[in-house]
């Protein structure tokens, strides 16, 4: 007679699927009443922890919902968001660009002192152009 091998999956990697197999369960034994095999396990136990699990991943799911909405927020007050830019008035980077351009005037010639504030001043410099034409003699 040849071997039987059994294998019985959980779908531990997909946390719905589980609490659906975990309901599955209790509806199962609930529908035997006495005649279930499983009756020694706690099922009152089983069932609390099957409705306190889903109670927290729904909880989490409105909390990310939440989250979600005011990162949206800060990134509209940033100005980040779509269709703003540094133009767009009331926000941070409206604000930090009229910062910049005012000390660009006041520091005119002597940019480096931005740095002081925070900002990344990056300066180059570039030759003079040179004249291709012979020196007169």
């Amino acid at each position: 007679m040849a071997k039987k091998n059994v294998k019985v999956n959980f779908p531990v990697k997909k946390p719905e699927d589980f609490i659906k197999l975990c309901n599955k369960i209790v509806e199962r034994c609930n529908t035997m009443g006495t005649e279930c095999p499983i009756n020694n396990v706690d099922m009152v136990s089983y069932d609390g922890l099957i409705r306190d699990i889903s109670d927290k991943r729904n909880q989490s799911k409105d909390l990310r919902a939440q989250s979600e909405s005011l990162m949206q927020q800060a990134t509209d007050l940033m100005g980040f968001g779509v269709g703003q830019s540094s133009e767009t008035p009331g926000t941070l980077y409206h604000y930090t660009t009229l910062i910049r351009d005012l000390l660009l005037v006041v520091y005119h010639g002597n940019e480096e002192e931005l740095s002081r504030f925070g900002f990344d001043v990056v300066i180059s410099g570039s030759a003079s152009p040179q004249s291709n034409e012979e020196p007169e003699a």
